[in-house]
């Protein structure tokens, strides 16, 4: 499960998400690939749970994030699961704690960029890795400095053509980790 840097069981309120947690913790636990380690080095991501439509969790997510030094990060989880919610409550905490917070969305949009301004007081601007040559890419994140980056991710991880203009492609180009959003309701077989 080396596909997300933090795991976030979203809608946490609702029946199935506790089951959802534990069963991602259990499995992370079983990893056997480069930072799985052994002993008291090993390191395991996090798998936090949020209520992003109420603001719960967002605190504990950011934590996290700042725990690790990031300065960029790709969100990412499947439609319907609540990125859109999380990322936008990630971007206004970050905001808040009196970081330059840069938004972007993956593949082309209109819509959440207007709400990542919102929450950001920056333009968001679209990294495409379908429509972009890869150098085009790297510069449109580089040509916009700020303490922290944020990349909403489109669809789910994988979705693309053959994995191209994915956000998993965008991700690994620009070499940024992945905050995965899951949707905690209905997603685990029982409570």
């Amino acid at each position: 499960l080396e596909i997300g840097d933090v795991f976030v069981v979203n809608k946490a309120d609702r029946d199935g998400a506790d089951s959802t947690a534990r069963e991602l913790r259990h499995m992370l636990s079983l990893g056997s690939g480069p930072r799985a380690g052994s002993g008291p080095d090993r390191w395991t991501p996090p798998v936090l749970k949020a209520v992003a439509s109420r603001g719960e969790g967002i605190s504990e997510i950011v934590d996290a994030i700042a725990e690790d030094d990031w300065m960029e990060l790709t969100w990412c989880a499947y439609t319907g699961a609540g990125k859109t919610t999380v990322a936008l409550g990630l971007m206004r905490a970050f905001a808040r704690r009196g970081l330059a917070v840069q938004p972007f969305k993956c593949g082309p949009d209109y819509i959440d960029p207007a709400f990542h301004e919102a929450a950001t007081g920056r333009p968001s601007f679209s990294l495409d890795a379908w429509a972009m040559k890869r150098e085009t890419l790297l510069d449109m994140a580089a040509r916009h400095p700020a303490d922290i980056a944020v990349a909403e991710g489109v669809m789910g991880l994988f979705d693309g053509v053959g994995g191209r203009g994915s956000t998993a492609d965008v991700a690994a180009q620009l070499g940024w980790p992945v905050v995965l959003v899951l949707d905690g309701e209905g997603a685990a077989a029982a409570p």
